[in-house]
């Protein structure tokens, strides 16, 4: 058996010769062309806790919501790392906050973001997905 050279890991974009590439104007090229964004590192609860400029009492509290008990289990140790945020036990199509684990650390007199990620896909073909994202439209306080 012969050996093989293993190729080096490529530098990540900002450590190559002469940064990320330009980004191109819609003048010369198609929309096709543009780069992706890269994907973030960054989870919610921690993009709140950067508001540096607002006192913890004013940052917004961040509620994780599942159905799924290992989920619940694994989402508690790593994410409930500060006073605003929170990892509870729920249902997306329980839409009724009154007494719900998620209501104890709402404010809901104030406006609260529903952040629907990755969860629509799960909803079964006789559930209108529409419905449900109106349904938690119509629950929370708007502002």
């Amino acid at each position: 058996m012969g050996s093989a050279a293993v190729p080096a890991a490529r530098p990540p974009v900002s450590d190559r010769a002469g940064g990320p590439p330009p980004v191109p104007s819609s003048s010369d090229s198609a929309p096709s062309d543009l780069p992706l964004p890269t994907p973030s590192e960054v989870n919610t609860h921690q993009a709140t806790a950067y508001m540096h400029t607002l006192p913890d009492a004013d940052r917004p509290t961040v509620v994780y919501v599942d159905r799924d008990q290992v989920c619940l289990a694994h989402g508690r140790v790593l994410l409930e790392i500060t006073d605003q945020s929170h990892y509870v036990h729920g249902d997306l199509l329980t839409r009724d906050l009154d007494g719900s684990e998620a209501a104890t650390y709402l404010e809901l007199e104030k406006p609260v973001g529903v952040l629907l990620c990755g969860v629509l896909h799960h909803v079964d073909d006789e559930t209108d997905a529409a419905e449900v994202v109106r349904g938690w439209v119509d629950v929370v306080p708007a502002g």
